[in-house]
């Protein structure tokens, strides 16, 4: 930066000493006290200076934004546009990062969504709080054509993943909303950010969701960070492979129901007799070795470890004492996420309640959010946990569509509730909210009485000492 810059700077601020100009730009607290105009005529001043790369610098957005971008240019280097470098602000302290052994970190592997099958890195860089950093990757054709297409339609996904320092993975989200900027190929791409999960939220299962660049697929991919975050860590550039909705829910029926007969069959030749298992997984069948080495390549990345079949409690769960007479309980057949009639009734080996939700409508929900939690008592619910409710999966093939709610007797005893019970009872509870508020209007004052005076509100004066 020129003694030039600085007196400009220096100009919209309102300052004309250059060592003070210099202490202030190089302390981001002092930057956030400017006022937007200021923020925009700075931003302008190096937008004229470098029209080549104006478009990084956005004069648009909220204050936060533009003192994101302020902080941007004051450390932006035209010269150090290299693939994988990352540049750092003077004045500030630059960590060190070892790219490599976070990549290799043991957690680095887990706590990822299970709709990833397996993925690729294709490159990381370091990222520092005040540092812009910057990397370069090619894909091919076929990837690109994969990846352009809609969400439901593929099953491959570019993600930009963030892991910090400490062995943790970190949403985009969370981390955007302490400033922090990503370009792909020239173009500003708009995060929004959410400060963290607290309240009933938090006490879910969180899965930290990668950036999901797919739609801005090209053969050659340039991608620029400006960080002004409190974070440390790396950026990886992910090439991931996931399953489909109704292929995580055949996982789930085939965990809770096993496979069936039809389904029993060699992976190769289709043939249904003499048929070996494959013992890792034990969901695979293979009627010789060969075939089970030849396809073993493509097994692999789906084959896991087998889990027995989840045992759901019983509602009302083991705290129950056995001389407690547990009463009717009333469940709805509609599910709490979509409010549409539960196809598959699913609860988690946590949850003691009776009120179950769809599995279809459950896994979109925390394929959106990365929030693996149960809807009605807000517990960790994560795939693993998923199970298959027996008797509400009898109640709804029993039951009538028109039917919504039902109530669960001790001894087993279901009774429908019709629509008709359902509005009497709003009938009921509305009258008796009228009532209440009927008896909460004051009686007049009677004649020759004067009216009371209130005691609280605007018309009460009020005395300062």
């Amino acid at each position: 930066m020129t003694d030039a810059d600085l007196r400009r700077i220096g100009e919209i601020i309102g300052h004309t000493n250059l060592a003070s100009i210099k202490e202030i730009i190089r302390n981001p607290n002092r930057i956030q006290t400017w006022t937007v105009a200021q923020c925009k005529d700075v931003i302008r001043h190096f937008r004229e200076k470098w029209p080549e790369h104006a478009h990084r610098f956005t004069l648009t957005g909220r204050k936060s934004d533009l003192v994101a971008a302020v902080a941007a240019v004051l450390t932006f280097n035209p010269k150090a546009l290299v693939s994988g470098y990352h540049h750092h602000y003077r004045g500030f302290h630059t960590p060190q990062v070892d790219v490599p052994a976070l990549i290799d970190h043991a957690k680095f592997k887990g706590n990822r969504c299970p709709f990833i099958i397996d993925w690729q890195n294709l490159t990381a860089v370091a990222i520092v709080p005040s540092n812009q950093s910057a990397f370069k990757f090619l894909l091919t054709s076929d990837q690109v054509a994969e990846l352009r297409k809609a969400r439901n339609d593929r099953t491959l996904g570019l993600h930009l993943r963030l892991f910090s320092q400490a062995g943790h993975h970190e949403s985009w989200d969370v981390v955007a909303a302490s400033g922090i900027n990503v370009y792909i190929n020239k173009e500003f791409i708009t995060i929004s950010g959410t400060k963290s999960k607290a309240g009933t939220k938090k006490r879910g299962h969180h899965v930290a969701k990668p950036l999901d660049v797919s739609a801005k697929a090209q053969e050659s991919m340039e991608v620029e960070i400006h960080c002004q975050a409190n974070f440390t860590g790396i950026c990886v550039a992910e090439l991931a492979s996931f399953h489909t909705t109704d292929q995580m829910i055949q996982s789930v029926l085939r965990r809770c129901r096993g496979v069936s007969a039809a389904e029993k069959k060699c992976e190769i030749c289709n043939k249904k007799k003499d048929l070996m298992r494959c013992s890792r997984c034990k969901t695979a069948w293979y009627c010789s070795g060969g075939h089970q080495q030849q396809h073993w390549s493509i097994h692999q990345r789906l084959c896991k470890p087998y889990r027995s079949r989840p045992k759901l409690p019983k509602p009302g769960g083991d705290a129950l004492d056995d001389d407690i007479c547990v009463g009717e309980s009333r469940v709805s057949l509609n599910c709490p996420l979509t409010i549409k009639r539960i196809s598959i009734p699913v609860r988690g080996t946590s949850c003691h309640h009776p009120q179950c939700f769809d599995l279809r409508g459950y896994l979109r929900y925390c394929c959106v959010t990365g929030n693996w939690q149960c809807p009605v008592c807000t517990n960790p619910c994560q795939f693993k946990d998923l199970g298959i409710d027996e008797q509400m999966e009898k109640i709804l093939k029993e039951t009538d569509k028109e039917i919504d709610q039902v109530r669960l007797f001790p001894d087993g005893k279901i009774e429908p509730i019709t629509l008709e019970e359902i509005r009497r009872e709003h009938a009921n509870i509305n009258s008796f909210k009228n009532n209440r508020k009927r008896k909460r209007v004051a009686e007049p004052p009677v004649s020759g009485e004067p009216p009371k005076k209130k005691t609280g509100g605007f018309d009460t004066p009020i005395v300062l000492d």
